[in-house]
């Protein structure tokens, strides 16, 4: 059973400014007895300073500790591989993302590499 989109909302106000970099994997799997399901629970993850916009799966823990919890997930975005795709890709380039959970990588390098018809965005 899918839970209203409402709570969800509710509870990525109160989350996402969580300032402490432990405690989301606890609060989560709490979470799991309420929000887990078979059945998909889409929902917008609305841009939140440098998080990107993005529709996740609420109904899957991964996806939805990166719902509640945006700040603290940013760091895919400090990695090595990310200045790795910034420094390598250029307008126009071929990039393939493979398994790409939630497209953080890709997002980037759809950013990186632009459209077929339109300059490089950011």
């Amino acid at each position: 059973m899918a839970c209203h989109a409402g709570w969800h909302r509710f509870l990525r106000a109160v989350c996402s400014w969580y300032p402490i970099p432990f405690g989301d994997d606890w609060f989560n799997r709490r979470l799991d007895r309420f929000f887990a399901s078979d059945e998909p629970n889409w929902l917008v993850a609305a841009s939140r300073g440098r998080w990107p916009t993005m529709v996740l799966n609420v109904a899957d823990n991964l996806q939805r500790k990166l719902f509640y919890f945006p700040r603290l997930h940013w760091y895919y975005r400090a990695s090595p591989l990310h200045g790795y795709l910034a420094r390598t890709l250029q307008p126009g380039a071929t990039f393939l993302d493979i398994g790409a959970n939630v497209g953080f990588f890709s997002l980037l390098a759809a950013r990186l590499v632009g459209g077929r018809d339109r300059p490089r965005v950011g």
